[in-house]
């Protein structure tokens, strides 16, 4: 399971006009739409979602970049969080693992020193719990959204006749 979400390829029959034609009819905007699946979308590319009456910024986003190939649309695509959230993400694990690291090799200079240890052992602990919680918290919130990657695909398949390869 990654932060950086899961990599799909699609192939359809349908040229890139065509699939715009069908996520006109079925894709609403993202803001005010009683769709059940919105976003954005052009003959390149499209970036869709699960539509949610509740601000959710852990929900899957699918990014997909289309192409015309020899009388199919392939569609490589990615599965995942808003970019802005692993950006976050990847700065707080960033900041978890320089004080882990700051704080293990501190412990082991005393160590190696023979001092008393029992404060920089609580440091190490309090890195752990915090790189603990960090990954947790990512598969919790992987865990609820994870019904919201599979709509996505189940929708590509049914309005523009997608195929997983």
């Amino acid at each position: 399971m990654s932060i950086f979400g899961r990599r799909y390829k699609l192939v359809s029959p349908l040229s890139p006009q065509e699939i715009c034609a069908r996520f006109k009819e079925t894709v609403g905007w993202p803001v005010f739409s009683d769709r059940t699946i919105v976003g954005y979308y052009d003959h390149r590319g499209f970036q869709l979602r699960v539509n949610k009456w509740y601000n959710d910024p852990f929900q899957i986003i699918l990014y997909g970049r289309m192409g015309w190939n020899v009388g199919q649309t392939e569609m490589s695509c990615t599965g995942g969080f808003r970019r802005l959230v692993v950006l976050l993400y990847v700065c707080i694990f960033l900041v978890i693992m320089g004080f882990a690291y700051t704080a293990v090799f501190s412990s082991i200079v005393e160590i190696l020193a023979s001092h008393i240890v029992l404060e920089r052992l609580a440091q190490v602990m309090l890195a752990l719990v915090l790189l603990a919680t960090g990954m947790g918290s990512v598969l919790v919130a992987k865990t609820f959204a994870s019904d919201d990657e599979r709509q996505l695909i189940e929708f590509l398949a049914e309005t523009i006749d997608a195929e997983l390869v």
